[in-house]
C-alpha cells in the first residue's frame, strides 16, 4: 500500500506538473506564425517529448495519445477565447506604463488557465500512472539525471558573474521578442533587476532533486499498491494541488519572493520602452490574437 494519500500525490506532483505545464508550448513558441504550427501539433509533440521521459509500451501509447488529443481538443475549444481575452487586456496596457501589481494580475490570469488545464488533464493522468513499470521508472530517473545536467551547466556552473550574464541574456531575448531590439538604458534595467532578483538557483536546484527521489519513491509505491487503480485519482488531484502549491512553506516564500520579483522586472522593463517599442508590442500581442482567432475558428 501506499505510505498515504498525502504523501504519495505530493511525490508523484513533479513528474505531473513539469508533462503538464508543457502543453502550453504553442503558446511559447518564437513567431507568431509558429503558434499555428506548433499548436496544431502540440498532441504530437507533447507525446514525443513524455514517451522520452517514460518510454510508453503499445498500450500506454495508445492511452496517452487518445489523452492529449482529448485535452487539446478540450483546451482548443474552452481555453483559447480565455487566452484571447488575455491577449486584449494586455494590449490595452501596452502604450502605457503598469505597476508592478498591474503586471501579477494579468502573470495571475495566466495561472489560472494552468489551474483549468491541470484540472481537466486528471483523469488521463488518473488512467496512466497506475500502468508505469520499474523498467520505466528506471528510465524516467535515468531522464531526470540527464534534465538535472543541463539544468545545472546552465544555472549552477561558472561562476556567479557568468550565471549572472546567462539569466540577462535569457531576459533580453525574451523582451526583445516583443520589443525589438534593447537600448542601452534598458539593458540596464534588467541588469539592474537580475541583480537584485532573489531567485536562488541552488535552492531550486535542491528542491529539485528531493521532489525527483519523491516522485520515484512514490511511482514504485504506486506499482505495489494492490489498488493502485482505484487509487489514482485522488492521487493525482493531490499531486496537482501541491504542484501548484508546494508542501513546503520555506519554498513558497521563495517562489512567491521569485514571483514579485518578476512582476516588478516585468513593470520595470515595459516602464523604460519608447512609443516605437510600445507600438510594436502591441502589435506583436495582436498577431498572437490573430493566431489564437484563427486556431478557435479552425477548431469549430
Amino acid at each position: 500500500m501506499l505510505c498515504s494519500k498525502t504523501s504519495s500525490s505530493s511525490r508523484l506532483a513533479p513528474i505531473i506538473f513539469a508533462l503538464l505545464w508543457s502543453l502550453l508550448l504553442g503558446l511559447s513558441l518564437g513567431g507568431c506564425s509558429a503558434v499555428r504550427i506548433g499548436y496544431g501539433n502540440a498532441p504530437s509533440l507533447l507525446y514525443w517529448w513524455i514517451d522520452g521521459y517514460v518510454d510508453f509500451d503499445e498500450a500506454q501509447s495508445v492511452k496517452a495519445r487518445d489523452t492529449l488529443a482529448a485535452l487539446h481538443a478540450w483546451h482548443r475549444r474552452q481555453e483559447l477565447p480565455a487566452y484571447i481575452a488575455l491577449l486584449q487586456s494586455v494590449q490595452t496596457m501596452a502604450p502605457v506604463n503598469v505597476t508592478p501589481e498591474q503586471a501579477c494580475v494579468h502573470l495571475e490570469v495566466a495561472r489560472d488557465r494552468l489551474r483549468a488545464l491541470l484540472a481537466n488533464a486528471e483523469p488521463g493522468m488518473a488512467a496512466l500512472v497506475p500502468t508505469v513499470k520499474p523498467a520505466q521508472i528506471e528510465h524516467i530517473r535515468r531522464q531526470f539525471e540527464k534534465r538535472n545536467e543541463g539544468w545545472r551547466e546552465k544555472w549552477l556552473d561558472g561562476s556567479a558573474q557568468q550565471r549572472r550574464e546567462r539569466r540577462i541574456n535569457q531576459a533580453v531575448e525574451r523582451y526583445e521578442s516583443f520589443y525589438g531590439t534593447l537600448e542601452e538604458r534598458q539593458l540596464a534595467v534588467i541588469r539592474a533587476n537580475v541583480e537584485r532578483s532573489r531567485f536562488d538557483p541552488s535552492l531550486r536546484y535542491q528542491e529539485t532533486l528531493r521532489r525527483q527521489q519523491e516522485t520515484l519513491q512514490a511511482l514504485r509505491q504506486l506499482l505495489a499498491a494492490p489498488k493502485a487503480e482505484a487509487d489514482a485519482p485522488a492521487a493525482v488531484h493531490e499531486a496537482i494541488e501541491r504542484a501548484l502549491r508546494s508542501p513546503d512553506p520555506v519554498m513558497r516564500a521563495r517562489f512567491e519572493a521569485d514571483w514579485q520579483d518578476n512582476c516588478r522586472a516585468i513593470a520595470d522593463l515595459h516602464n523604460s520602452t519608447t512609443p516605437a517599442q510600445r507600438r510594436k508590442a502591441t502589435q506583436t500581442l495582436k498577431n498572437y490574437e490573430d493566431d489564437l482567432r484563427a486556431l478557435l475558428v479552425t477548431a469549430r
